[in-house]
């Protein structure tokens, strides 16, 4: 009976623990390629690409979403690693 209710306890206390909320903010970004596809030259077109300067207006340039899942939005957002001029 004794085992039976630490046992119980003890999930009760690993569920808790796993359910806390884990933040969203300052988590860096990592590229992971996915597919393996390496064109080469016979795969390439003759059409050129132009690729215009930008500038980033927002408020807050480190927040790169929200979570809305609860009725409060959770910031997600990641260390600004580079400047763009």
């Amino acid at each position: 009976m004794i085992r039976m209710m630490l046992a119980a306890f003890l999930l009760s206390v690993a569920l808790t623990a796993s359910s806390k909320a884990k933040l969203l903010e300052h988590i860096p970004l990592q590229w992971r390629p996915t597919s393996a596809l390496r064109p080469g030259t016979t795969h390439m077109t003759a059409s050129s690409v132009t690729i215009a300067p930008f500038t980033d207006s927002r408020d807050n340039k480190d927040l790169i979403g929200e979570n809305r899942e609860d009725g409060t939005p959770k910031p997600v957002s990641t260390p600004m690693m580079w400047a763009l001029s």
